[in-house]
């Protein structure tokens, strides 16, 4: 069965906001390799983390969210396969009980 889901993402930018649009298109290209249709990305801002990750001893990321139609079996090896990029410091995905209105 197919579900509305949101994955916040923290991209590790150190310092470069302009190679953001390229992370994000990599990053949608997970999402297609993982039979997951992105609806709408949403941009944050940078901002400062609360607390270092395991990953990295950084002491700020690009937050992001990504809207996004998958089957729930899809998820789990999605978020694997998130963990597994270097340019992300946190990810959570959450199941949405509506779909984003674009």
């Amino acid at each position: 069965m197919t579900n509305n889901y949101e994955a916040t993402l923290v991209l590790d930018t150190r310092g470069n906001e302009e190679s953001v649009d390229e992370m994000l298109r990599t990053i949608e290209g997970t999402f297609r390799k993982n039979d997951a249709e992105v609806t709408e990305i949403r941009k944050l801002e940078k901002r400062r983390l609360s607390y270092e990750t395991q990953r990295k001893h950084l002491g700020e990321g690009f937050f992001t969210v990504v809207y996004f139609t998958a089957d729930s079996a899809k998820i789990k090896p999605l978020r694997a396969a998130l963990k597994l990029d270097d340019n992300i410091l946190l990810t959570y995905v959450g199941k949405l009980k509506t779909a984003v209105a674009a």
